[in-house]
């Protein structure tokens, strides 16, 4: 069982501040205004969406290895490794 997954998010950064997302997750993504509100707003949105697949008895998408996601940042653009904390999924859950 495993109780802390970690996915990459895309962050791109412009005037209007940060878009974040998440490639092995569809549908998730979320923005924040300012820097320091990345990290908490990214794992906000991921656990949220996380728990959601879970309680529609959807299995969990597998992470694509961190170091094949940096291939696709760019100018403004970078990867960051999101943990969260997804109580008592059973490994049949993490397809």
């Amino acid at each position: 069982m495993r109780d802390k997954l970690y996915y990459a998010a895309i962050i791109e950064y412009d005037a209007d501040g940060y878009a974040i997302s998440f490639p092995d997750v569809a549908g998730c993504v979320t923005c924040a205004d300012a820097e320091h509100e990345v990290i908490d707003t990214a794992t906000d949105a991921l656990t949220g969406h996380l728990q959601a697949l879970l309680d529609a008895g959807e299995t969990l998408p597998i992470p694509t290895p961190f170091m094949t996601l940096l291939e696709t940042c760019g100018h403004n653009t970078f990867a960051q490794l999101i943990g969260v904390h997804v109580h008592a999924v059973p490994q049949a859950e993490y397809a």
